[in-house]
């Protein structure tokens, strides 16, 4: 949105720009009037006759010397344009610059997600085996109560890890465009 914003106002300032050189040529310009007079000595009688006038004219301006002005005003729109330009690149280097840090993002999270993943994985096994140990009764119920917390946990932080990796998903999604996040 912003981007496409900065190329119309760029397409606007090199009208502009393009309008102050046009100063140069000279300008014509053209009038025609015409109207009634009602002319009578009699005043009852004053708008029995009409008598129709016209007058037309051409207007030739030639800009011989203005001092600096328009060159001064070239100069200023020629800047603006440059710096349109530089607004526009720096504009296009933000938006890369958040791409690029939404997949990193991304990858740091999908990595910890299949991480927290495997420990889930990890963390069941051990809770099975030391359940089947606590069952026999080779373990005690303070070991059976550590691994289930334990996998409580896992599978908590295995949430909050699919929570960030789908947050950074969104991001990167932003970051391209086909979303909009409010």
């Amino acid at each position: 949105m912003e981007y496409r914003l900065l190329q119309t106002q760029k397409q606007l300032q090199h009208l502009n720009t393009s309008y102050n050189k046009w100063s140069y040529l000279p300008s014509i310009s053209g009038f025609v009037n015409y109207s009634y007079n009602y002319l009578n000595n009699n005043f009852g009688n004053l708008y029995d006759k009409t008598f129709p006038s016209s007058v037309f004219g051409l207007k030739l301006s030639v800009p011989i010397f203005q001092g600096t002005k328009r060159i001064q005003e070239i100069r200023k729109s020629e800047l603006q344009e440059k710096r349109i330009d530089l607004d526009l690149l720096n504009t296009k280097n933000r938006i890369n610059t958040q791409y690029e840090q939404a997949m990193a993002t991304y990858k740091a999270n999908l990595n910890d997600w299949k991480t927290a993943r495997s420990n889930v994985d990890i963390s069941r096994q051990v809770y099975n085996t030391i359940k089947l140990q606590y069952d026999e009764g080779i373990k005690t119920y303070l070991d059976l109560m550590t691994s289930e917390t334990d996998l409580r946990t896992a599978q908590l932080n295995y949430l909050n890890s699919l929570y960030s990796l789908l947050s950074s998903k969104l991001d990167v999604q932003q970051a391209l465009g086909t979303i909009t996040v409010n």
